[in-house]
């Protein structure tokens, strides 16, 4: 039996959103054991990054990891901002939120930021292959963490978040701390499928 690398289990996991939550969160924990092989530099955060997979969403049900909504990172660190722009349902305005004080600590492989008063969050970046765009990280706030790059066609391209994600799934975000919205949707309602 042919066993995957974690860098393949992260990739197929980034852009083809189909490894199993178990052989994904298995990766990144030997990933986070091992060090990061492949040190992330500042121009690797340039861009749009797609959150398409958090440990946090392994607990609920339906889900295996995968985000049922869209949330885009930008990291500025010119700016020292976090942008996350968060899309759930085409009726639904999108919830924008900023870190402020982005910092990057290439000897510790970390980004940390602060939502408002928080106490400042960090991401410790596990894995980088920037030839496919994709990036592991570990978040002190939502856990291990798989991010892709978001070119400008395939943005543009995109539907509406909720149309590229299963209809099924109503959510409804846990905004006590905002910090939560990455990667901390409860699902409601599962509706059965039309036709």
């Amino acid at each position: 039996m042919l066993i995957d690398t974690p860098a393949a289990v992260l990739t197929r996991c980034a852009l083809q959103r189909d490894s199993p939550a178990e052989d994904v969160l298995r990766a990144l924990k030997e990933l986070e054991r091992a060090q990061c092989t492949e040190p992330a530099a500042v121009a690797d955060f340039d861009g749009r990054w797609e959150l398409v997979w958090s440990s946090a969403a392994t607990k609920l049900p339906l889900l295996n990891g995968y985000m049922p909504n869209r949330e885009l990172l930008s990291w500025d660190l010119q700016a020292a901002q976090l942008r996350l722009e968060i899309e759930t349902l085409p009726f639904l305005p999108k919830i924008s939120i900023v870190g402020e004080g982005l910092a990057f600590d290439e000897a510790a492989q970390t980004l940390t930021y602060a939502i408002k008063d928080k106490p400042p969050s960090q991401w410790r970046v596990l894995y980088v292959d920037r030839a496919a765009g994709v990036m592991a990280a570990c978040s002190s706030v939502t856990g291990l963490n798989v991010i892709k790059r978001v070119s400008v066609a395939a943005e543009a391209a995109a539907p509406p978040a909720a149309s590229a994600r299963s209809p099924a799934v109503v959510m409804a975000a846990a905004v006590d701390d905002p910090r939560a919205c990455m990667g901390t949707w409860y699902v409601q309602q599962q509706v059965p499928p039309l036709g």
